[in-house]
């Protein structure tokens, strides 16, 4: 037995589990190894001091959840026996499926309900640690459509027997607007044609534009309707679609030389 070349008492063993190794002193009354969940097996070297004697072990295969004894028979080389029992306790599988943490791009799922993302994210980042670490996990899937997506994850516990799930709801947005149209200019009552003129009296210095685009999540600004001087003067609206794209508008407003002539349109 590596390691162990004699003991005190009249028999060693060690107790192979998986890759581990566990050193028993079987003469010892109550003691308990315990093992893995869904361990059939285990491997039982011992070794009595006297090297004459023979060894058989039993109870070692085909164990079962809890516990498990297992019987060493040592013959001395006069016939005379000895027994030595000790106990391997199977670990039940663990029927835990719970979760300790669930993130959805960096947000706690098992506080909130939902996350809004711009439209440029397109999969979601997950992250998930069950309680046990031997219960499984699966996470549908992740890519992004635009509008509502449920991410669920769902826990299988190590024995199979429970099943729970966690959604998770991330909104995707829209792309911005690119529209930098217009649905009309007007000055008072009166419409607006780009690239035209519009006149007004002698002394006007200034004049009330009014724009409606057409995407009302556009933004516009209007440069030259004011500090209006005789003559023409150009008035520029720019409009600013939802994604930053620009457009301009130019028109011109002629003012009356003096107030002896008479306006038109």
């Amino acid at each position: 037995m590596t390691g162990v070349q004699t003991c005190a008492l009249p028999i060693c063993v060690a107790i192979v589990v998986g890759v581990g190794l566990a050193v028993v002193v079987a003469a010892d009354v109550g003691v308990v190894v315990a093992v893995a969940a869904a361990a059939a097996d285990v491997v039982v070297v011992a070794l009595a001091n006297d090297p004459d004697a023979t060894v058989e072990v039993t109870g070692n295969s085909s164990l079962s959840v809890g516990p498990n004894t297992i019987n060493i028979v040592v013959t001395a080389p006069d016939g005379s026996t000895s027994t030595y029992q000790f106990t391997v306790v199977v670990l039940a599988l663990s029927n835990n499926a719970d979760i300790l943490q669930f993130t959805v791009n960096g947000i706690d799922a098992l506080t909130n309900s939902s996350i809004d993302v711009i439209n440029s994210v397109t999969e979601a980042t997950v992250v998930v640690q069950t309680a046990s670490s031997n219960a499984t996990y699966t996470v549908s899937s992740t890519a992004l459509e635009v509008g509502e997506n449920t991410i669920t994850v769902t826990v299988v516990s190590e024995d199979g027997s429970v099943t729970n799930s966690y959604s998770f709801i991330v909104n995707r947005a829209q792309a911005l607007s690119a529209d930098t149209g217009i649905s009309s200019i007007k000055i008072g009552q009166d419409s607006i044609t780009v690239g035209s003129i519009f006149d007004v009296a002698y002394g006007t210095t200034s004049v009330s534009v009014d724009v409606v685009t057409s995407d009302e999540n556009a933004t516009f600004s209007v440069d030259g309707a004011t500090g209006l001087n005789p003559g023409l003067n150009t008035i520029t609206v720019v409009v600013t679609a939802q994604n930053g794209d620009t457009e301009n508008y130019v028109f011109q407003v002629k003012v009356a030389l003096s107030n002896h002539i008479v306006t038109g349109k």
